[in-house]
């Protein structure tokens, strides 16, 4: 009897939420998608900083290819913040989504920029002077997620 009173065997235990290691697996997978739908971009972009022509030529060119890895990482940032993640993890995981939101925003604020192939705000999105970009990705990769979840998808030297 006190057994039924208080849900007994019969009744489903009350859910714990998610792992981490389901939580680091689903944001993995969300940036494994997200490198592998933006890799054609990457590589044009990659291109025109090691081609030839002024800088603010191949800026310019690149402006459009910026415009479209905003939208993609701006879309994985959106499906980023609607997953749950453990509620032990809760802090350090808001920590991270507000760096990579000031990152993300670094990104966004570049593009009037780049479409006028001004350099110095470029230079300054590409060596991350903010700090966002950086502690976005170690924040990250500390808490388990891939190198390139929150790190730059190309190369500048």
């Amino acid at each position: 009897m006190l057994a039924a009173g208080c849900g007994g065997d019969d009744e489903p235990a009350e859910e714990q939420g998610v792992t981490r290691p389901q939580y680091i697996k689903q944001v993995d997978a969300l940036c494994a998608k997200t490198t592998r739908d933006s890799r054609s971009i990457n590589r044009r972009i990659q291109a025109l900083i090691e081609g030839s022509g002024t800088y603010s030529s191949r800026l310019r060119k690149g402006a459009p290819l910026l415009r479209q890895t905003y939208k993609k990482q701006a879309a994985k940032f959106a499906a980023f913040k609607k997953l749950e993640p453990p509620e032990a993890d809760r802090a350090q995981i808001k920590e991270l989504t507000v760096v990579a939101q000031r990152a993300l925003n670094d990104l966004r604020d570049a593009l009037p920029a780049a479409d006028e192939g001004d350099l110095p705000p470029i230079i300054d999105l590409a060596t991350d002077a903010s700090g966002a970009r950086t502690k976005a990705e170690r924040l990250g990769v500390t808490y388990g997620f891939r190198e390139d979840c929150f790190g730059l998808p190309v190369s500048l030297g």
